[in-house]
């Protein structure tokens, strides 16, 4: 996969702004998700003399399953960002900015004004997701004892299993 933004049209137009959509099938590295609708990108870039703005909003809609209950499930992520671009060419003309400030805060491109936007996608999209993912805020999962969704069914399982290690505290409480 790659995503790539084209910004001769904005090159020597300081004060131009460009949107540009994108639309990918793919996203590298997922592994238990699968993208139910592709992931659709809304760029806005402004050029802001040798820096260029970059705005994103990134969408779509995956499947995958509850983190509890092992259901299978569509979660809609929408994430917006903003980078900062340069050209690798125009690194000496900005005399503000010092090499730990352009490696803290830019994104370098190459010489020509083609800019692969793959990685900075990747990450927002990553960052974009939860931890878990949940059917619900208050799914129950499943019974560790019999396996039961909580979320249609009772079970009667008692689980009262004490920590070994915790043991002694049980008989702190009895006294």
């Amino acid at each position: 996969m790659s995503l790539t933004i084209d910004l001769s049209k904005l090159r020597n137009r300081v004060g131009t702004k460009e949107t540009i959509n994108l639309v990918t099938k793919e996203i590298p590295f997922l592994e238990d998700i699968t993208l139910f609708k592709p992931l659709s990108l809304e760029l806005q870039v402004l050029n802001l003399g040798f820096i260029y703005d970059l705005k994103g909003t990134l969408s779509t809609e995956l499947k995958t399953t509850c983190s509890r209950c092992l259901k299978d499930m569509t979660f809609e992520l929408t994430a917006t960002f903003e980078e900062k671009l340069i050209n690798a060419t125009d690194l000496f003309k900005v005399e503000e900015i010092d090499q730990k400030q352009i490696e803290e805060e830019y994104r370098v491109f190459n010489k020509d004004d083609k800019v692969d936007i793959t990685e900075i996608v990747v990450e927002h999209f990553f960052n974009a997701l939860p931890f878990k993912f949940l059917c619900s805020a208050h799914c129950q999962g499943i019974c560790s004892k019999c396996g039961k969704n909580l979320n249609y069914e009772k079970c009667n399982c008692i689980i009262a299993e004490i920590d070994p290690r915790l043991a002694i505290l049980a008989n702190l409480k009895q006294d």
